[in-house]
């Protein structure tokens, strides 16, 4: 890796990886591993963690290239990169699909549920309500087994 390994991306630990990866080093993922971290109290402070860990994926596209063209990389292992430099992208589809969607959907409010009965409106409400929450239910029973697992309190 040389004397300086450390590249100059703000995701220092994955561009670190990616260079591992691409002089076949072992890279090995401890699933069993539990890290302790501060939680962001602001809005602010999430809006900057989170726009530099954007710009951290946004700076190790320059690898791109090299992971393509390598033949040390499985096709697995690079189909995990591309996955992870593509999340800004989603995430930017998504929020410009979000404000389209919630645009239309406030514009055209009643020609798309005008025709609904109060109850079949309000069904459809409550069904979307409990679909959300199933999932942050089935998140948090992951939680806290993870929790229990490892002796922390809820």
């Amino acid at each position: 890796m040389g004397a300086h390994p450390w590249g100059d991306a703000l995701l220092d630990d994955y561009e670190l990886t990616i260079k591992m990866m691409l002089k076949k080093l072992h890279i090995d993922y401890m699933t069993d591993t539990y890290v302790y971290q501060e939680a962001l109290t602001s809005p602010k402070g999430f809006i900057r963690q989170r726009s530099r860990w954007v710009q951290g994926d946004l700076n190790c596209l320059k690898y791109l290239p090299e992971i393509i063209k390598s033949c040390i990389l499985s096709r697995t292992q690079k189909l995990g990169i591309y996955y992870f430099l593509l999340q800004p992208w989603l995430n930017f589809l998504a929020d410009v699909a979000i404000i389209i969607l919630t645009t239309i959907a406030l514009t055209h409010w009643h020609n798309l549920y005008g025709h609904l009965t109060l109850m079949t409106f309000s069904l459809v409400m409550a069904g979307l309500v409990v679909f959300s929450l199933f999932w942050r239910i089935i998140f948090g029973i992951f939680y806290y087994r993870d929790l229990a697992h490892y002796h922390e309190p809820p």
